[in-house]
């Protein structure tokens, strides 16, 4: 049985989308724990008025955030494996039967998460298709990027979860980027190529992604957390420069980055490159905005001709 955990504060207006993709699953053996965070709408209204067996219910009297609700949603899961499915998102009907079969059919061994491909909807139309294209032993990528990204798209056997110890509930965001390292660094990870969930994005929804503080602190947490990870397996360096260049082209925090490129310099004093940031960073912040601007609308430009 999948156990299919569902996250959600105050989303009436969207919680039941979400529910109605997981009935709609071809694959029928689920259970669905929805975990309300201390809503103050109508969500309780929503979730119980499915009538179907399989749909739990269960309230947090205090709002503790994602990762806490998540967590929740897995010790009360029955399943052998917990998909994760957030309130604003929705599966196509055949993800959860393409998942499992993958398992079945993989020659890797003991792997114990398997995720596929998305497509990022904005406004009620499609912009990107992001596909799910690593597999087997993805831990030193797993450092290097979010490559699983969404948990909407990730089912995990639930032992798996139980024995790294679930998400951490201590970090403001990327919780799953981080869990996702935990579980890489010791077993392999299966995909399915397909974009088999819509993941909704809209400037009415507010995400913690949309947080440059939140996201900030959190990626600093991560680094301090798996530093020991990064310099066994050489990524220090290179982590360091990409949080340098994310803190100065996305959060345009230059303190931020000229700690990060320092931090850089000081494991590889004879590298040209965290010298060449630095002094990237005396550039007006207003042409750096324009820049990333100008770049940003390019990309978008591109993925629509390619859609087209």
């Amino acid at each position: 049985m999948v156990s299919v955990v569902i996250p959600t504060h105050d989303r009436e207006h969207l919680v039941g989308r979400a529910i109605e993709s997981v009935l709609a699953q071809s694959y029928s053996d689920w259970e669905c724990i929805v975990v309300d965070d201390a809503s103050v709408d109508c969500t309780e209204r929503v979730v119980r008025g499915f009538d179907d067996p399989r749909i739990q219910y269960l309230r947090r009297d205090e709002q503790g955030g994602g990762a806490a609700a998540r967590n929740t949603g897995i010790r009360q899961a029955r399943g052998r494996y917990v998909a994760f499915l957030d309130s604003d998102d929705e599966w196509l009907p055949h993800k959860l039967e393409r998942q499992i079969d993958a398992l079945g059919r993989s020659d890797l061994p003991d792997v114990a998460l398997v995720y596929t491909g998305s497509t990022v909807v904005h406004g009620g139309y499609p912009s990107a298709t992001r596909p799910a294209t690593h597999r087997g032993d993805v831990y030193e990528t797993a450092l290097r990027r979010n490559i699983i990204a969404e948990t909407s798209r990730v089912m995990v056997a639930r032992e798996a979860l139980l024995e790294v110890g679930g998400f951490d509930e201590r970090l403001p965001a990327s919780q799953d980027f981080e869990l996702w390292i935990r579980i890489a660094a010791r077993y392999p990870v299966e995909c399915v190529p397909e974009a088999l969930v819509r993941i909704h994005r809209s400037d009415r929804e507010r995400r913690i992604t949309s947080d440059s503080s939140a996201v900030s602190r959190a990626r600093d947490l991560v680094f301090t957390k798996h530093r020991a990870r990064y310099r066994e397996t050489g990524l220090e360096f290179d982590r360091m420069i990409r949080l340098g260049v994310l803190a100065h082209g996305r959060a345009f925090d230059r303190a931020e980055a000229r700690r990060w490129y320092r931090g850089a310099r000081r494991v590889r004093p004879w590298n040209a490159v965290p010298y060449c940031l630095l002094g990237a960073t005396l550039i007006p912040q207003s042409l750096v905005r324009l820049l990333v601007t100008s770049t940003d609308w390019m990309r978008a430009q591109f993925r629509q001709r390619m859609d087209s």
